[in-house]
């Protein structure tokens, strides 16, 4: 059976209908038909019974789309009234509904006025201190604290500057990652309180306890790292091939006190053998007080992947006016778009597709029917305006020929302003930029069928085709000089020496906070010089 809602949702959602209604409404005044004429008191009604009943489950979509009939309903009334004296219809409590209707239209948009007065207002505040001195990393007043600074994201008109920009982009994402984070820190302590009811699931984050730290620290690449038992007992039972636990990148909490106070760890390295024994490698963000590694702490991990957020922040917190990429379409919004810059540069702007005639890129006139492409028609105007624009934004559902049209785009690219044989060709690289690891070996795999010429960054490649393309392959099947090897190997032996004297120096600055006992005095002046 159909509910009422969804009538009324249809009524008010088909235009045709709608255009009609007005069309008729309209001539009521004039109508003929005896019938329709001693009618026409219960027609109004339910009418407006009809628009009520849509206002009041729908009352934005209604104020949208009934009221302009709400308007001619009002018109052919007085119309009626004025001039169709043999009719008797009740126009007083027609129009006192006409009117309730309109008023609930006009409060709706006092309303939207006032939010916008309130957004523009908020974005006009201060913010309570320069968004790059915040710590990227979470802090205990962060959650502790419901309500941080923070102004939505404008999606209609300009920022007021970079640094408005800047500001609220920072502390949106910010709180993104720290939202679910303060949540499940908060859920935990409510778990705690309540010991002798039944658990609740926590949300969020992973709870690790009795987690101990070694004496064993350990380097990986050019960081320290202390290698920690979280799982000792094994009563965690994981299959860390598939798992998402511990990943490179993971934000870790520490405390003994409930998360009141902690300090914050990052994983540093995830290998297997270790996590078959219970052990992770944390790299640890603050200086710790000496000796407080000895005690047992409770473990945190946040399910939203820190890594991505980090690096964003950071990225955030470095630019400014001076380095800002698409200043005038990201800030000022500009809906002009220039030509790229590459092509005002050359010569002559001919290009060549697949053997056929060359043309001038920027001339419609010159550009070969979408047939030539072999592309459709929506196809042939993304492909049209990425060649011909500094900024194109190309969306479509799965299936329309985006990574198609990505890799075509590149190809064309690449052969008309990359190769040997052209004049002023491009030094500078193309970057590939994609959402998820599987979706870059895609489309890696297209690039390398027309240039070898590549490089992906990072080592989560599941692409056998790929895998001779990730930039450790590269840079180890790379031919190097002999005084390359040397200087690599020298620079090896020195970074080790660094590694050593600095787990020396870590042991005797401990050795010295605990007072343990009588110290060399050679010992206190390579101490002195070393720091």
């Amino acid at each position: 059976m159909v509910s009422k809602r969804s009538i009324l949702a249809e009524i008010c959602w088909n235009s045709v209908f709608i255009d009609h209604l007005k069309s008729y409404v309209l001539t009521t005044p004039t109508e003929v038909n005896i019938n329709r004429r001693l009618n026409l008191e219960a027609f109004f009604e339910n009418c407006l019974t009809v628009c009520q009943s849509i206002t009041d489950l729908f009352l934005k979509t209604a104020a949208e789309r009934l009221n302009s009939l709400i308007i001619c309903m009002r018109m052919a009334l007085s119309d009626i009234k004025n001039n169709c004296l043999d009719l008797k219809i009740n126009d007083i409590m027609l129009l006192e509904k006409i009117a309730k209707i309109l008023e609930q239209f006009t409060n709706l948009k006092l309303n939207n006025g006032t939010k916008n007065d309130n957004k523009n207002e908020l974005q006009s505040a201060t913010p309570p201190e320069d968004f790059r001195v915040l710590y990227v990393y979470p802090t205990p007043f962060d959650l502790e604290y419901q309500r941080p600074f923070l102004r939505p994201n404008i999606t209609k008109g300009a920022y007021q500057s970079v640094e408005h920009y800047l500001d609220v982009q920072f502390r949106l994402l910010r709180e993104d990652f720290i939202a679910p984070l303060r949540e499940g820190i908060k859920c935990y302590k409510e778990s705690n309180k309540n010991r002798n009811e039944r658990r609740k699931r926590i949300n969020n984050i992973r709870i690790y306890r009795n987690v101990k730290f070694n004496e064993e620290k350990v380097f990986v690449q050019d960081k320290l790292g202390y290698l920690i038992n979280f799982n000792k007992n094994k009563k965690l039972k994981i299959n860390w091939d598939i798992s998402k636990r511990l990943m490179y990148g993971s934000l870790l909490l520490f405390t003994m006190n409930e998360f009141n106070d902690f300090f914050i760890g990052i994983v540093l390295g995830r290998d297997k053998k270790y996590l078959a024994n219970g052990q992770l490698i944390v790299e640890l963000i603050d200086d710790l007080q000496p000796g407080m590694l000895t005690s047992s702490f409770t473990m945190a991990e946040s399910e939203v992947y820190f890594e991505p957020y980090k690096c964003a922040m950071q990225v955030l917190q470095n630019l400014n006016g001076n380095n800002f990429p698409m200043e005038k379409y990201i800030i000022s919004t500009c809906n002009k778009v220039e030509k790229p810059n590459y092509l005002k540069s050359l010569p002559v702007k001919m290009f060549n597709f697949n053997g056929g005639e060359p043309f001038n890129v920027l001339n419609d006139n010159e550009w070969p029917a979408q047939e030539k492409f072999g592309l459709d028609e929506m196809q042939y105007k993304a492909f049209k305006a990425a060649l011909t624009n500094e900024l194109t934004v190309i969306q479509g559902p799965p299936g329309t020929g985006k990574t198609f049209i990505g890799l075509m785009i590149i190809e064309t690219i690449i052969k008309n302003l990359y190769h040997f044989y052209v004049k002023n060709r491009l030094q500078n690289p193309i970057l590939v930029v994609c959402y998820t690891n599987h979706a870059l070996d895609q489309f890696m795999e297209g690039i390398i069928k027309f240039t070898t010429n590549v490089v992906r960054i990072g080592g989560q490649t599941k692409s056998d085709t790929v895998k001779n393309y990730t930039l450790k392959n590269v840079t180890k099947y790379h031919r190097k000089s002999s005084n390359v090897f040397k200087t690599i190997r020298s620079a090896t032996e020195t970074i080790k020496n660094v590694e050593h004297e600095i787990t020396y120096f870590k042991n005797c600055k401990e050795f010295i906070s605990l007072n343990a006992g009588i110290l060399e005095l050679s010992l206190l002046l390579v101490f002195k010089v070393g720091f």
